[in-house]
């Protein structure tokens, strides 16, 4: 080791000279000083573990294909520590091992009699050929399959407003319904009869009475408030079923409103943005006696667009989308649309970033200028759209403090062009029909002219893609930004579809779309894919469909586990599949 000046550590890469698979002690020791020790496991084999219905999957594969192993022999050593009675703070060890075989797809299912779920457990997977691979210690758990996303107890709520003052009637309406794919039209809870109570924001029951419902489980009311209502949020609910709330509230005219003017269009990123504060009172005369509180902050935004679906208020925008994000594709984070986010993922919330904070006297005039510079936000986060939200607080002479607010895109490109085309993937003699579409980052459409090349895409030694045109067509954007292109899947292979739109001040984009052509016997070897995919000849099924499913991976001759209707993180056997 030979750290520079001033500095007291390195790193160096060694060449293992390990080449069997198991468990190593390392040992470093520096010329008369420390010695350093630390276990290195070399792995050929992996174990993967799933819950399944009642019992607990173990997967026994190669480290590197993901190819099953047959016959292994996996050994199962579990420990409790129970008290022994009588005998305050003394404990005994219970220990219970066994062994199985894997079976021709790898596999190892054992049940809560073998496997116990008191006991914590080391699994050890040898071959004769001298493989090995281990995990945990770990426990078990045993959940039960069910469907309780597929098969549930809805209730809906609407008000006639959402917020009401004192002495006003509050007017709703319930529908209850059961949730289930195979549900006639008719609901189970129609004809019957329900309690309807009303909590005020205190806990405190204030309304009960019991509706029958009609044959679609719809019921109405109304319930008139009190001259001196509490004021708050209040629960409206149909009694073990659920239900919602609306808010109570007295409301005050202001004597003057505060607006911020600021961009309709996004501003290209590194401009710089003028927004004005405006406070005027109602009858029209410019609020002149006043301070102003403002603050600009900043925040990433995203708008991509996507295209339609008849069932996006269901499964969300964008659930038509089947292209995969290819980011190791040179150019992809420039032309290609990301998938949209599923909705199970969560989405983190980025804290607003601080850009200025003042505290001003407003002009003569009822008005304060705000400048905001976009070239910090285009140095740092040049990859990412922005939206800045600017908030003023004016209180004038009589203290009376109104707020308001106002909010401008930043884009780092002019528009975005979306490419995309109708099905997962073709065979040689389809029609494929490509769909594009050129939007702002407000969602505003873009003219222009339009240029499409569909590329075929091969690799080279190093795995770097190589595009060759194929063929052209001048395709300009209608007056809503859209075009659309049919042509045939001629031959199998895999391809970029790239679409370049000129917008009237002569700003080009593309967008573009890689998608795949199969055909006979082909595997897809020669091209690159994500770690793995899966993609449907489809966007929509209906019940009775065949679904055609087409698995992608990033290796040759490994194997995919592939299960289906997962609930819950509880899963039925696997179909394993072999990669050939």
């Amino acid at each position: 080791l030979d750290p520079k000046p001033e500095h007291v550590e390195r790193l160096i890469d060694i060449a293992s000279p390990l080449q069997q698979a198991g468990a190593y002690l390392v040992t470093a020791q520096l010329k008369d000083g420390n010695t350093s020790r630390i276990i290195v496991w070399v792995a050929d084999t992996a174990i993967v573990k799933k819950p399944l219905d009642g019992k607990s999957w173990y997967y026994v594969a190669d480290a590197v294909s993901g190819r099953p192993i047959e016959k292994a022999n996996v050994e199962f050593f579990g420990w409790m520590q129970e008290n022994v009675q009588r005998k305050p703070n003394q404990f005994r060890i219970l220990t219970k091992d066994f062994a199985e075989f894997s079976d021709a797809d790898g596999q190892v299912i054992l049940d809560e009699k073998r496997l116990p779920p008191n006991h914590q457990w080391l699994i050890m997977a040898r071959t004769d050929a001298g493989r090995l691979a281990y995990l945990g210690f770990t426990g078990v758990w045993y959940p039960r399959y069910h469907n309780p996303e597929y098969v549930q107890r809805k209730v809906y709520l609407i008000t006639d407003r959402p917020v009401y003052r004192p002495a006003q009637s509050v007017k709703f309406k319930f529908w209850l319904q059961q949730a289930k794919y195979d549900q006639p039209d008719q609901s189970p809870f129609g004809n019957k009869s329900f309690t309807v109570r009303i909590n005020n924001p205190q806990g405190e029951q204030v309304f009960e009475k019991v509706y029958k419902t009609d044959k679609f489980g719809g019921l109405e009311g109304e319930w008139p408030l009190a001259d001196e209502a509490m004021l708050g949020q209040y629960q409206l609910y149909v009694k073990d079923f659920g239900g919602g709330s609306f808010r109570v509230e007295e409301y005050k005219k202001p004597e003057f409103e505060v607006t911020v003017d600021a961009p309709t269009e996004p501003v290209q990123l590194g401009d710089k943005i003028t927004a004005t504060i405006r406070a005027k009172y109602y009858f029209g005369a410019p609020v002149v006696k006043a301070k102003v509180k403002y603050k600009v902050e900043r925040t990433p935004h995203t708008a991509r667009w996507y295209p339609i679906g008849p069932w996006d208020w269901f499964y969300g925008r964008g659930y038509l989308w089947q292209g995969y994000d290819y980011t190791w594709y040179p150019g992809f984070a420039k032309w290609g649309c990301f998938r949209p986010v599923p909705s199970w993922w969560g989405r983190g919330q980025t804290p607003p970033e601080l850009v200025s904070e003042q505290e001003v006297e407003i002009g003569a005039d009822g008005t304060v200028t705000v400048e905001i510079d976009t070239l910090p936000a285009k140095e740092l986060h040049g990859d990412q759209d922005h939206a800045y939200r600017i908030t003023a607080e004016v209180v004038d002479e009589s203290r009376r403090t109104i707020v308001g607010n106002g909010n401008v895109l930043v884009a780092r490109q002019p528009f975005q062009v979306t490419t995309w085309v109708n099905r997962g993937y073709y065979h040689v003699g389809d029609t494929i029909q490509a769909n594009f579409a050129a939007y702002t980052l407000d969602q505003q459409s873009v003219t222009g002219t339009g240029k499409l090349t569909l590329y075929r895409i091969s690799y080279n030694d190093a795995g770097e893609p190589q595009e060759t045109a194929v063929e052209n067509w001048d395709l300009n954007p209608d007056a809503e930004g859209r075009a659309t292109q049919q042509f045939a899947a001629s031959a199998a292979g895999q391809y970029r579809l790239s679409y370049n739109v000129t917008d009237a001040k002569g700003r080009a984009i593309e967008g573009a779309y890689v998608f795949l052509i199969r055909g006979d016997d082909f595997d897809g070897r020669e091209f690159r894919f994500n770690d793995i995919e899966l993609v449907t000849d489809k966007t929509e099924y209906a019940p009775g469909d065949a679904v055609k499913l087409l698995i992608n991976t990033n290796r040759a001759n490994g194997a995919v586990a592939l299960f289906l209707r997962p609930t819950n993180g509880v899963y039925q056997p696997p179909k394993v599949l072999r990669m050939d």
